[in-house]
């Protein structure tokens, strides 16, 4: 006579590799969400950068000088004119923060900048990089704490 149904040792064969699958999901969940985060993290660093080398070749072709201005309250970084005509700006998410004090970067006419500075960059996770602007050349480097 044959009874209906699932020997113990099957359904707990059955439970042990749902576990595994369900642990693997769960990391690769995880590691997909961290990569994102990295990717958008990155992303931004070189808008900033983006926007600096902007600011430069933007006073230097129209024979103009400019600001970089960086507002740490509304975590975020514009580029104008001398007017405040407003060119170009670099929002931060809530979650990235600038560690620098509000700042301003003159630009002069031939797209040199006349003071140089470090901004600094932390993520959720604690990570942090630094922005270093150098004074005259077309310098700027991005480099992990």
């Amino acid at each position: 006579m044959r009874k209906k149904g699932f020997t113990l040792i099957e359904l707990v064969i059955s439970i042990a590799i749902i576990t595994i699958i369900f642990a693997v999901s769960i990391s690769l969940s995880k590691m997909n969400s961290r990569i994102y985060n990295d990717i958008r993290y990155e992303s931004l660093l070189y808008e900033i950068e983006d926007i600096i080398s902007y600011s430069k070749a933007y006073c230097k072709n129209n024979n103009t000088s400019g600001e970089i201005q960086i507002d740490n309250k509304l975590n975020e970084i514009s580029f104008s004119q001398n007017d405040d005509k407003k060119i170009k700006k670099v929002t931060l998410p809530k979650d990235i923060n600038l560690i620098v004090k509000n700042e301003i970067l003159n630009i002069g006419s031939n797209g040199h900048i006349k003071n140089g500075l470090c901004i600094s960059v932390e993520d959720k996770y604690h990570e942090c990089y630094d922005i270093t602007i150098r004074v005259g050349v077309d310098l700027v480097t991005i480099k992990k704490k």
